[in-house]
């Protein structure tokens, strides 16, 4: 069995080449690149054989511990974790993607092959502006499509003024799949160009959940189209 890391910044295509890499392998695999211990088993080489491959996702490993902490410590985890689940496969190749900036995770790991995801410079979710920069922060019908939704209207309720506004959209109950890798795509290029096939629909609970909206803002409102299956939601910051 190999191991392949596929490692780079948040949002540099890690998913979206893992995914393919996966089905080349598969697809291409030769009877010399046959594993020794599966070799010995037959006289003479097959000529129609294909290698097993098998991808674990980090996104997905991390929801399936709800382990969600980016911190140092919390990649060498799921670096640890990720190296456990390859350890455990029987197929004979392994795909991982995962942020491992660090020597002691690619460590961890122990890959026999990486890659570096090369692609952009900063990740994606990094808009680093001072807080307290906007007056009004707006965001309409991206959530169900951002794995990291939390994550970025965090980041919407920092980057707004005190006694500025901040107002979304987004697809909610009974809203069909959509923007995803096999269900109208063109929905949403941006997610899908990065190999994402997310899709949630969010309620007003789920957003509950993560915030203390009473002591966040001075004045806010949840609402729900049932016509379009879409909530609504306006604030005024604290």
């Amino acid at each position: 069995m190999q191991k392949i890391l596929i490692m780079g910044l948040p949002g540099a295509g890690k998913t979206y080449f893992a995914e393919r890499l996966k089905k080349y392998i598969e697809e291409n695999s030769v009877s010399y690149q046959m594993p020794l211990n599966a070799l010995v088993s037959y006289e003479l080489p097959p000529t129609n054989w294909h290698a097993t491959v098998k991808w674990f996702n980090a996104d997905e490993i991390r929801r399936s511990y709800n382990d969600w902490d980016f911190s140092k410590e919390g990649r060498i985890r799921q670096s640890i974790r990720m190296f456990e689940f390859a350890m455990k496969s029987n197929s004979d190749f392994v795909i991982c993607d995962f942020v491992a900036p660090l020597h002691v995770m690619r460590n961890n790991f122990k890959a026999d092959w990486t890659i570096w995801i090369d692609t952009i410079n900063e990740g994606r979710y990094e808009y680093n502006l001072p807080d307290d920069t906007f007056d009004v922060v707006a965001s309409c019908e991206m959530f169900e499509h951002d794995q990291y939704w939390a994550k970025s209207f965090k980041n919407m309720i920092r980057l707004c003024r005190k006694q500025g506004l901040i107002f979304f959209t987004c697809a909610t109950t009974g809203r069909k799949v959509h923007g995803t890798l096999y269900n109208n795509p063109h929905d949403s290029p941006n997610t899908v160009d990065l190999g994402w096939d997310y899709y949630k629909n969010l309620t007003e609970e789920d957003f509950r959940k993560e915030f203390d909206f009473d002591n966040l803002f001075e004045k806010f409102e949840f609402t729900i189209d049932n016509s379009n299956y879409d909530l609504y939601f306006y604030a005024i910051k604290r």
